[in-house]
């Protein structure tokens, strides 16, 4: 038991010292698990954001500038993907993913600079994806 005290200790020190130097900063949910972390590496940020439980919720990425950058992936609380998401610029750009409970896709979205290209939706009878027409709703 005191050494699992001792390991507990060393960790949390380990998380203090790294959030004060610079390179990655820790915010805690109330009941002492980590909300979320920003990483900063030599080209870009790495946000990972955490629910209550200690599972990962979203990997979001960031350049020097704070622009939206890279691909970004939700989890549900069950661990399970949940979504993908690709940005260029601070704009939209790639290949956008939505996955149901099953981990099956149900929608996928494309993005060109900001802009919708295509929109697939899952269709459960065929089990497959087909494409949609393009629906206007806010983004």
């Amino acid at each position: 038991m005191k050494k699992l005290f001792l390991i507990l200790i060393i960790f949390v020190a380990s998380l203090s010292i790294n959030a004060s130097n610079g390179d990655s900063n820790v915010e805690y949910h109330t009941n002492g698990v980590i909300k979320s972390k920003v990483i900063k590496h030599e080209k870009f940020f790495e946000v990972i954001k955490y629910y209550e439980t200690g599972t990962v919720q979203e990997n979001q990425f960031f350049d020097l500038n704070k622009n939206k950058t890279g691909c970004w992936v939700r989890y549900s609380e069950s661990g399970s993907l949940s979504g993908e998401a690709s940005f260029k610029n601070n704009k939209k750009d790639g290949d956008w993913k939505v996955y149901n409970d099953k981990s099956q896709m149900i929608f996928y979205i494309k993005y060109k600079n900001g802009k919708r290209e295509t929109i697939s939706t899952w269709n459960e009878r065929f089990g497959a994806l087909r494409l949609s027409p393009l629906v206007e709703f806010s983004n």
